[in-house]
């Protein structure tokens, strides 16, 4: 995972198993010679009792550097999973050159929706497996304030911080289908001044989180829109893959639109007597 630095400079974390890892080399950062930091997550739930649930099974990260209490730097990590969304509690400096940064063993869940009943205020409902999140996304309000954006099977939500560092979630889509392996909200971008929605209906836009309109719908001849992404440097330019043999076998591929999603093209056509 990418990441500006507040000096400008991009660097890299990587999630694998148990251990999260962060360089300025994406291609050594795997190995020992290439990483700045490692932190294993063998220990950090029973150690630190946030919360009375807890995940080893992290599906994406986001990754921010913000100015810390003391005008430090500090690194600070989000992760959705099958139990919500959770975030390394904070990264501090160090007096030291080489591994300039600390991960301290204890990660929170911040998403809520526990033990709150059927209606969980500003919190990600767990009832029917609601808090399934796939996706987080990072953004910042025009006050400076992080922003989250979930994936989850109970659609997607949207995180904002408050002052005490907590978050409030308030649903930004609701998804018609959920249930089944494609439930809820698949993916989630932001490319320029428009959000992206994969859910099993297909792919839909919106530049307020009010109004969505279908960017694509697959039909019946293809299969379901599995993921969405944005070239770098270039918003407008996206790519989406259709097609999965897994739950609905079908036609599909790797189409692309050069508009910010109005209009697509095939680029890679899914042959669906094969794994794509």
């Amino acid at each position: 995972h990418p990441f500006r630095g507040l000096d400008g400079a991009t660097r890299y974390a990587l999630l694998r198993a148990a251990e999260l890892d962060f360089g300025t080399d994406p291609d050594k950062l795997a190995f020992t010679e290439g990483q700045e930091n490692r932190a294993s997550f063998d220990l950090s739930f029973s150690s630190v009792p946030i919360v009375t649930v807890c995940t080893s099974n992290f599906s994406s990260m986001a990754v921010e550097e913000r100015t810390g209490t003391e005008g430090s730097p500090e690194l600070w990590a989000y992760l959705s999973s099958d139990a919500g969304v959770w975030r390394n509690r904070r990264f501090h400096r160090q007096f030291s050159q080489e591994h300039p940064y600390e991960l301290l063993l204890g990660f929170e869940n911040i998403s809520g929706g526990y033990s709150c009943g059927n209606e969980c205020a500003g919190q990600i409902p767990s009832k029917d497996l609601g808090n399934y999140c796939r996706k987080v996304i990072l953004d910042r309000e025009e006050n400076g304030g992080t922003v989250l954006y979930a994936a989850c099977r109970s659609g997607l939500w949207k995180g904002a911080e408050q002052e005490d560092k907590s978050f409030f979630w308030s649903l930004a889509y609701d998804p018609k289908v959920k249930t089944g392996p494609d439930a809820g909200v698949i993916d989630v971008l932001k490319s320029g001044c428009f959000f992206f929605v994969v859910t099993a209906e297909g792919l839909f836009r919106s530049q307020d989180l009010i109004s969505w309109n279908a960017a694509f719908k697959p039909g019946e001849a293809l299969g379901p829109v599995t993921a969405v992404a944005s070239f770098p440097g270039n918003p407008s330019r996206l790519v989406m893959a259709v097609g999965s043999g897994l739950y609905s076998p079908g036609e599909g591929g790797l189409f692309l639109s050069d508009d910010q999603g109005l209009t697509w093209k095939e680029a890679v056509k899914l042959d669906p007597h094969r794994e794509l």
